[in-house]
């Protein structure tokens, strides 16, 4: 079962969407075995209807299925497999993704602090350090 298609109800081009995502992931097992300067760009994809949506935008759709909706409806019904889309969105978007379903809510923001910090020290993502400024006091500049 999906339970969190960023797709609006009714979508006309989610078909189009996932023909997308399968040749570009055919296209990023090619590259794999080819130098930088031989790959095979990606094909873009833009879309009218899912773009602006996100975790939280969805929420307000009659499709969206929450983590209360699928321990107190679904599994009782004998559903028991859960798919969670998202493997081809942005890295911030998979962490507030999988936080929201397979954390309990309580532990979700520091375990999403830790995996942040992790993914830093691991070189996979780079924070920029503040610098310090030289505070100047407004009401003295007069």
């Amino acid at each position: 079962m999906l339970i969190n298609a960023v797709c609006e109800p009714g979508c006309k081009r989610r078909g189009d969407h996932y023909k997308n995502i399968a040749k570009n992931q055919r296209i990023i097992l090619k590259n794999r075995k080819m130098p930088p300067d031989k790959q095979i760009p990606i094909i873009p994809w833009g879309c009218e209807y899912g773009d602006h949506n996100n975790l939280y935008t969805i929420q307000k759709y009659p499709t969206f299925v929450s983590p209360d909706m699928i321990w107190n409806e679904y599994v009782p019904r004998g559903y028991n497999n859960f798919k969670i889309e998202g493997r081809t969105a942005n890295l911030f978007s998979l962490i507030e993704t999988y936080s929201f379903y397979m954390l309990k809510p309580e532990s979700a923001g520091l375990a999403r602090q830790i995996l942040l910090r992790n993914l830093e020290d691991s070189h996979i993502i780079s924070v920029n350090r503040p610098k310090p400024a030289k505070f100047t006091d407004p009401s003295q500049t007069r």
